[in-house]
């Protein structure tokens, strides 16, 4: 059988498990001249499947404007539901075609499913800006709230539709809904690394410094895409140097996560204090460290950052390096001048804690000049001495003094 062909037994099976007919499979596949001859032998328009999908339904999905326009003057239902409560509307929001055809045979901007999403909400979601005009010519509520709260301009931030944000911010949307992290909606960009939505944000008001954890700190967490948003929210009047509620600064987060040297750069530029503690005295430097970041932990130390700060355990970035075994980083501090012997508040220096945690590679870095080279371990001359006495003895004859007859066991 040809790879072009379609299997019948295959074909009828699909068609049994998911209870489509004939029509479903035309209209869905946009076979118009196929569904007027099933349409003429008397296929019902309003058959549904398993998930209560009509012929309707699908050809909307598709978006093949023709099908649903030749199946609604059949008789199609404009109102037929799935079986989470979605119209054709909804499946066919992703074409404007679709949506002309629908919403001139009465389909219902406000109907919702059982999530009590609407049209808009999908549309928004699929990021056409013409459909999405359309819907709300015909009165859709720019502000519509699903049962999560959640309202089309909140589904266009978290995809990235730039554009459908410009059309429904210039709509009325609101900016002061709150976002899918629970702060506001440049929160959401921030953290998504959406640029474009942020500068649509930022353009309507939305405030860069809002929120005890602002949208730098989400932005700082990223990775290269977030960079473009991090400069935007600088040169809108971010605060580089500020401090979150929990006392951490945006370079504290980009070192805890990303550890993106270009992000720090940007930060420091723009005034950020690479020496800035938080809240138990940890320095961006203790973070980076903590977290291997070499080159973080370079650039660090080139803007001035001190090496042999010490939080309020006592520990020192090579402590922190040192505990979780990160190679590059230790050597990095020590090349700056980091102290071997410096001891925390319980006594421990960074070999002591490297040993604690079996870091064996870091503890031959940190091992100080008066330290013997392997002290948890026997050396080598050691090892062959213990070993060397039952070579020896193994097939040895060994001399045994004459047996006392009256003491055969020696106990007298």
């Amino acid at each position: 059988m040809e790879s072009s062909e379609v299997d019948p037994e295959s074909l009828e099976r699909k068609q049994k498990f998911l209870g489509q007919a004939p029509l479903h499979l035309a209209a869905r596949k946009g076979h118009i001249e196929v569904v007027e001859l099933l349409l003429k032998s008397g296929a019902s328009v309003g058959n549904a499947d398993e998930f209560g999908f009509t012929p309707l339904l699908c050809a909307a999905e598709r978006g093949h404007a023709e099908v649903v326009k030749l199946l609604l003057q059949s008789g199609a239902s404009v109102e037929a539901k799935t079986k989470d409560g979605s119209t054709a509307l909804f499946s066919g929001a992703a074409n404007v075609e679709v949506v002309e055809v629908l919403l001139k045979s009465g389909a219902s901007v406000e109907a919702k499913n059982k999530r009590g999403d609407t049209a808009m909400h999908f549309a928004a979601t699929g990021g056409k800006v013409d459909a999405v005009q359309k819907l709300l010519a015909a009165g859709a509520k720019v502000d519509v709230a699903n049962r999560n709260g959640e309202t089309p301009l909140l589904h266009a931030v978290l995809q990235g539709r730039a554009e459908v944000v410009a059309v429904l911010l210039n709509s009325g949307a609101s900016l002061t809904r709150k976002g899918k992290l629970g702060l506001t909606l440049l929160h959401d960009a921030a953290w998504l690394g959406h640029a474009a939505v942020a500068e649509k944000l930022i353009a309507a008001g939305a405030k860069v410094d809002a929120g005890g954890h602002p949208p730098l700190v989400y932005a700082a967490k990223g990775d290269q895409r977030h960079v473009e948003v991090l400069e935007l929210l600088l040169k809108s009047g971010a605060n580089a140097a500020r401090k979150d509620e929990d006392g951490d600064t945006a370079l504290h987060h980009a070192a805890g996560w990303s550890g993106n040297t270009e992000v720090v750069a940007k930060l420091i530029a723009a005034g950020a204090k690479a020496d800035a503690c938080d809240r138990e005295g940890n320095t961006v430097l203790h973070i980076a460290a903590l977290k291997g970041h070499a080159a973080m932990v370079e650039q660090l130390i080139s803007a001035g950052a001190k090496v042999n700060a010490h939080n309020r355990e006592g520990n020192t970035p090579l402590h922190e390096a040192a505990k979780d075994g990160h190679e590059a980083t230790v050597k990095e501090l020590i090349a700056a001048g980091a102290k071997l012997d410096a001891a925390n508040k319980k006594g421990l220096k960074p070999y002591d804690v490297a040993k604690k945690g079996g870091r064996y590679a870091v503890m031959a870095l940190l091992k100080e000049p008066d330290r013997p080279s392997r002290p948890d371990r026997p050396s080598r001359s050691e090892r062959e001495e213990m070993h060397r006495g039952p070579r020896v003895l193994r097939g040895a004859r060994v001399p045994t003094p004459p047996m006392d007859p009256e003491d055969p066991l020696g106990l007298l």
